[in-house]
């Protein structure tokens, strides 16, 4: 649904603010989509490396289930493993 219909206005540019606090702990307004992206920017490569050390990334399930979720494993966690398959991956030696 578009958020035009919702809100009942006929906005032609989206909405940007944050609200961010800075090192001096002061809360600062930013609203532009500049601001905002130079603020977050550096927070990127922390999230982005948060799962390198989980069992999703390391054998077997990396093997099964791929970096992206592509292999036909993760299809089969979507829908549904047999147990014996979710005992097998419990009981492995890598975790």
């Amino acid at each position: 649904m578009n958020s035009r219909i919702i809100s009942g206005r006929n906005n032609k540019a989206p909405a940007v603010r944050a609200i961010v606090t800075g090192p001096n702990g002061v809360n600062y307004e930013l609203d532009t989509h500049e601001e905002i992206v130079e603020a977050v920017a550096p927070s990127f490569p922390m999230r982005q490396k948060r799962t390198e050390d989980t069992p999703f990334m390391m054998s077997p399930l990396l093997n099964d289930i791929g970096y992206l979720a592509e292999f036909p494993a993760a299809d089969e966690i979507v829908t549904g493993l047999p147990e014996e398959q979710i005992l097998m991956h419990a009981n492995s030696s890598t975790f």
